[in-house]
């Protein structure tokens, strides 16, 4: 009879917590940035040398410069093309 009713319980438990989660992680929650994106895609802007193909980042920093604003560097993995 024990046994019986911790199952009852552990059971009336489970429910619980399901209901619980469910309803935890129903809500609808806006995003924590609904502005517009402020940049824009160019294409093709750069060029490479001969045999070169675009290839992965691996590193941007700014280069400190005089003026109120840096240069930005960007190091990249190139691969050859055959």
């Amino acid at each position: 009879m024990i046994d019986r009713l911790r199952w009852v319980h552990a059971c009336a438990l489970a429910v619980l917590a399901a209901l619980f989660v469910v309803h935890a992680y129903g809500q609808t929650i806006a995003p924590t940035n609904s502005a517009p994106n402020p940049y824009r895609a160019i294409e093709n802007w750069g060029e490479l040398p001969e045999g070169r193909g675009w290839g992965s980042t691996s590193g941007v920093d700014v280069i400190p410069t005089e003026g109120a604003s840096g240069s930005p560097s960007a190091a990249a993995r190139s691969r050859r093309l055959r």
